[in-house]
């Protein structure tokens, strides 16, 4: 044997465990991110070469899962708190741009209400907290008030209520705002 020929045959059985290693994925539901990956990981050992694989795709699907949720938000353009200009604002006691910025108004569901003439920022700001939720794994809906009033009154009418609750996730549909403003008179 040639040593052509033996490095042939290992770079075939490395594509035999490579495409292996692809359909396992496949059977567990994981991504083709993992054989992609396995070529740049460099590591000691084998549980390292494993934890740097978990870590890189736990990486990948954060990142997927932060462009899914922009997607599916359905912002009209994308806004970032770089450029915003918090002078003008007035926020409530206890409310600091340190705490919009970290979205921990949202875990600690607490509702924010925004208000103001024309070109105040509002959309801006509502926007830019909306991105960063959606960038630290939240999902978010995106609704201009008519849009959202229109949305719910369609909703209404089509008998299908529960599944625009469901969609904004609102899943367990106690918001007393929606119930009372859609009550059957």
């Amino acid at each position: 044997m040639t040593v052509h020929f033996l490095v042939r045959m290992m770079e075939d059985l490395s594509m035999a465990i490579i495409e292996q290693i692809a359909l396992s994925c496949k059977k567990l539901r994981l991504s083709r991110n993992i054989v992609e990956n396995l070529e740049a990981i460099e590591a000691k050992g084998n549980k390292e070469f494993l934890l740097e694989l978990f870590n890189m795709e736990i990486e990948y699907r954060e990142e997927s899962r932060s462009i899914r949720n922009i997607k599916n938000a359905g912002f009209y353009s994308h806004k970032s708190f770089n450029d915003y200009v918090f002078d003008d604002i007035k926020l409530p006691d206890g409310l600091t741009v340190d705490i919009l910025k970290t979205c921990d108004f949202i875990r600690n569901k607490q509702n924010l209400i925004m208000y103001g003439t024309v070109g105040t920022g509002k959309t801006h700001l509502a926007t830019a907290i909306g991105i960063t939720a959606c960038n630290q794994g939240l999902a978010v809906g995106f609704f201009r008030t008519a849009a959202l009033v229109n949305k719910l009154v369609d909703a209404k009418k089509g008998g299908d209520i529960q599944r625009f609750y469901f969609e904004c996730g609102l899943r367990h549909h106690n918001n007393r705002t929606f119930r009372e403003l859609f009550q059957k008179s």
